[in-house]
């Protein structure tokens, strides 16, 4: 009677312990890859129920394994840019780099931008209101940057504002974001001090 009591605790002791490898398995995975029909990344918000996209095409499977490395790349300004913070269910915020281009910046997302050596300017405009990052460095050098709400929780009202951040934070942020962009933007630098 013993020798079968114990089998049946080992069995169950083992059915437990692999079910909680799936079950913990499925919190560190990425976020499924949502594309609309033009090949942008989007996000489902589910109050209200809306969906929202990136104006630039997604990168490939590839890039954004590469991108999640958060490494530097050798000829440009690696520019991490994270958009993750609870309650915040603005819509899509535009950003400008040194007025050239331009992405729209969901929630719960990152994009790496590629920069040529020198000094560029950052700015995202929300609701008429700005905010503007100036940021510099050399080919080889790494920036992370923080898009985030600093008013307006849980609503579509608010200030969006830049913040630098560690790179150990943007691995810990970036576990549940959804790649949008990599954007190649090495252009002249701006001339600009401040």
């Amino acid at each position: 009677m013993w020798q079968r009591r114990s089998w049946i605790l080992r069995a169950c002791g083992s059915l437990g312990a692999w079910s909680s490898v799936v079950f913990l398995g499925g919190c560190a995975s990425q976020p499924p890859r949502k594309l609309n029909a033009s090949g942008q990344a989007c996000l489902v918000l589910q109050r209200p129920r809306r969906l929202i996209c990136s104006d630039a095409p997604a990168p490939s499977v590839e890039a954004e394994r590469d991108i999640r490395e958060l490494g530097p790349v050798a000829d440009a300004i690696s520019v991490y840019l994270i958009r993750r913070r609870i309650g915040d269910v603005g819509g899509a915020v535009p950003i400008s780099i040194d007025g050239l281009r331009s992405l729209t910046v969901p929630p719960f997302s990152m994009a790496r931008l590629r920069l040529s050596s020198g000094r560029h300017r950052l700015l995202l405009t929300w609701q008429g209101e700005e905010a503007a990052l100036e940021i510099g460095g050399q080919a080889g050098s790494v920036r992370f940057i923080e898009l985030y709400r600093s008013s307006g929780f849980w609503t579509s009202h608010g200030r969006y504002n830049w913040r630098l951040i560690e790179k150990e934070n943007m691995a810990d942020l970036a576990l549940d974001c959804r790649v949008i962009a990599d954007l190649d933007v090495r252009s002249p630098p701006s001339t600009r001090v401040g």
